[in-house]
């Protein structure tokens, strides 16, 4: 929630021209993206009920977050095109979501402590590329 409530704070300040219900969906969108990679588990290290990757699989949970990271990017991309200055703030996204992807690919053949780190960081590194983006872009 925290994570959200900043998000919308400085994308409204900035930049006021996109409307609030686009604004509310990219949130929600990088904001599951990111608890779902947070809650991402190595084998050895997922022993509770509560994480994705004991309730969807370590496949599906990776299939899971690739698909918010591409609806993220997405959205992140639909903001820039709409009030473009610079094509050039869509680089960001898609290298950031192509780290997602790689990542959710190596967690899925292999969900280890190291990949599931990796996971993480990359899911936070989702949002904070979109966001940027968004912010300078648009």
């Amino acid at each position: 929630i925290q994570i959200g409530i900043l998000t919308l704070a400085i994308i409204t300040i900035i930049k006021p021209l996109i409307a609030y219900w686009q604004l509310i969906t990219f949130i929600m969108l990088s904001t599951i993206s990111v608890e779902i990679g947070r809650k991402m588990l190595a084998k050895e290290d997922d022993t509770t009920e509560d994480t994705f990757s004991r309730q969807l699989g370590y496949k599906g949970s990776a299939l899971t977050l690739s698909l918010f990271a591409i609806a993220t990017t997405l959205a992140a991309y639909y903001f820039v095109q709409q009030h473009a200055q610079n094509y050039l703030y869509i680089i960001a996204p898609a290298l950031v979501v192509g780290l997602v992807l790689n990542s959710a690919y190596r967690y899925a053949v292999d969900p280890s402590r190291t990949n599931a780190k990796y996971i993480k960081y990359a899911a936070g590194l989702l949002l904070i590329g979109n966001t940027l983006s968004i912010i300078l872009g648009a």
